[in-house]
């Protein structure tokens, strides 16, 4: 019983302390996407490179993993560009227009793939 009462108490903390994680982490999670599907794909690149992680702190977003000349695009509900930009060499965090509020899709391109997500500023 004591085994029990033990293992019942440690999934109680561990679903609590995972609780804690992901509260205080803003972590844009991207999936993978083609930007033309009516374009062959090239030989040497069949799959996308590995989805970066970005972060969101208030209208700021933070790149943990090199975005070395990817583009960024922020559409709106309706699918129309809101922003653009291209990230240049070394960049680690990039300033959103405070103007922007709302739900947006981010999209970071990057030649034949693009890696969406959502956020909400």
């Amino acid at each position: 019983m004591k085994r029990v009462l033990f293992a019942f108490v440690l999934i109680v903390m561990a679903s609590y302390s995972g609780a804690i994680v992901q509260k205080v982490s803003d972590e844009i999670y991207l999936e993978a996407g083609i930007v033309d599907p009516t374009i062959p794909d090239d030989p040497y690149h069949r799959s996308p490179a590995a989805i970066p992680n970005v972060s969101l702190e208030g209208h700021t977003l933070f790149f943990t993993t090199p975005c070395d000349g990817f583009s960024i695009q922020l559409l709106d509900e309706y699918g129309s560009v809101v922003f653009f930009s291209v990230i240049s060499t070394g960049t680690t965090s990039l300033a959103l227009p405070s103007t922007l509020s709302g739900d947006y899709q981010i999209r970071l391109i990057e030649g034949y793939w693009y890696f969406y997500g959502w956020i909400h500023l």
